[in-house]
């Protein structure tokens, strides 16, 4: 119901479902339940999927859904699945900036980036993870230093190199990248120094796919990108 999937109609009606379901208390019934059967990947998959206006990630914030979901995050009964619908659900809190800081307050940045390194080989949990600490620094100039603080620079290009050839992974960790040091350049120094610049040609090279992304991560590290102009206007003359 809360996705967008029958072919046969030109527009869905998730959103406006998800809404209405919201409207109706869903959430926090949703929440209390997470709170019971706290190991139900579906719950916490299902409250991502109401969580789409910044409304109701504040609906969620003010019910104490980031504190528990982070304190839930360090429950030895996850597994990676487990694990990775919850911190789905951060990410879908984060876009609202209250939610950011709380997260930073309460240590979920530690708290995901000690995820990440322990399921480091874990493609899903490894796209996740960065795409969720992408959402929580930025515009956070204070959350990117905690990240920087606490080994990102070397957690990052380990990152790179066990998913050389995930492509997916690599994007959310481009993205990742140009929010750290979009507004504190000083972190692209710590990143160069781990030879990233040198990773992320790679990565180019490898994946035309990720050539976009890669450019503005090198670009955004101040890094010399060569641009490719794919057309000039010339060779035809325009019709007056």
């Amino acid at each position: 119901m809360l996705t967008d999937d029958d072919v046969r109609v030109p527009f869905g009606k998730a959103s406006e479902r998800a809404q209405d379901f919201v409207k109706h208390g869903m959430l926090n019934e949703l929440l209390n339940l997470a709170k019971e059967y706290k190991n139900l990947k579906e719950i916490y998959l299902a409250l991502s999927k109401l969580t789409i206006r910044n409304e109701f990630c504040k609906e969620i914030l003010d019910c104490g859904g980031v504190e528990f979901l982070l304190k839930s995050l360090t429950d030895p009964e996850n597994n990676a699945s487990l694990l990775k619908s919850k911190i789905s659900l951060i990410k879908a809190v984060s876009g609202n900036d209250d939610a950011k800081i709380e997260i930073a307050k309460q240590q979920g940045i530690e708290i995901i980036m000690t995820v990440l390194n322990r399921y480091m080989k874990n493609a899903p949990i490894a796209e996740i993870a960065c795409s969720t600490l992408a959402s929580v620094v930025l515009r956070q100039p204070n959350h990117s230093n905690i990240v920087m603080e606490n080994g990102g620079a070397e957690l990052i290009t380990r990152v790179i190199a066990v998913h050389i050839e995930n492509t997916i992974v690599l994007s959310s960790l481009c993205l990742l990248v140009r929010n750290l040091v979009s507004r504190v350049k000083e972190h692209s120094s710590a990143l160069l120094e781990r030879g990233i610049e040198q990773q992320l040609h790679m990565v180019s090279n490898k994946h035309e796919k990720c050539a976009d992304s890669v450019k503005a991560a090198l670009r955004d590290l101040g890094c010399h990108v060569s641009l490719k102009e794919e057309w000039k206007g010339e060779g035809r003359t325009l019709a007056r």
